[in-house]
């Protein structure tokens, strides 16, 4: 349901801006919470890039220096969970607001 509401502009738009920095919180602890290769990881990567994508995000920046540090550690983990790594550069190299 939240990828389907965070899939496109139109309906992320819905999200009132308190709302997406929440939203932002509770990602950035699902995705420290989960162990390396929990698909649900992956899921709460996928999400956080939707909220980037399609929110006013660059608007307000909540939590940028964590989301990097997040997604950096995660790119950077030896471990057996590529697609995570993979998904978290992708990221990063999609989003230049994080890095600026």
């Amino acid at each position: 349901m939240m990828t389907d509401m965070l899939g496109s502009p139109d309906t992320a738009e819905l999200f009132f801006t308190n709302d997406v920095k929440v939203l932002i919180e509770v990602l950035h602890r699902n995705v420290i919470d989960r162990a390396e290769g929990d698909t649900d990881r992956l899921y709460y990567l996928r999400l956080l890039d939707l909220v980037l994508s399609n929110t006013e995000y660059q608007d307000h920046h909540h939590m940028k220096g964590d989301i990097l540090e997040l997604l950096k550690q995660v790119k950077e983990e030896e471990s057996t969970d590529k697609e995570s790594q993979s998904f978290a550069s992708r990221i990063i190299k999609k989003h230049k607001c994080l890095s600026t």
